[in-house]
């Protein structure tokens, strides 16, 4: 849903569920499962690839993507690794780091 409001405009929205899914997700019991770290990773890096945009929230955002890699590493995701890389290739880009 993150997504759908993201792409229609609603960023705040999208804002908002991405904050309240990764809020869920942290706070589930056992939460050691793969599934879920699976998931809570991907809101993660979703969420920073909505803050890039922002100058003023672009440390966040890698703090973020720092999180989802550690997660995904973990299990040994490389799709995903793959996702947070080129998110965080934007937020370089964005920051002038062009050749990072």
């Amino acid at each position: 849903m993150g997504y759908l409001l993201a792409e229609t405009g609603d960023v705040v929205g999208a804002e908002q569920l991405y904050r309240n899914s990764i809020g869920l997700l942290e706070g589930v019991q056992g939460a050691a499962d793969r599934g879920w770290r699976s998931a809570l990773a991907r809101a993660l890096r979703d969420l920073a690839d909505l803050l890039l945009s922002d100058p003023a929230r672009r440390e966040e955002a890698r703090q973020l993507l720092r999180r989802s890699l550690a997660l995904h590493e973990l299990d040994g995701r490389y799709d995903q690794l793959g996702a947070v890389l080129r998110t965080r290739g934007r937020l370089l880009a964005a920051e002038g780091e062009h050749d990072l």
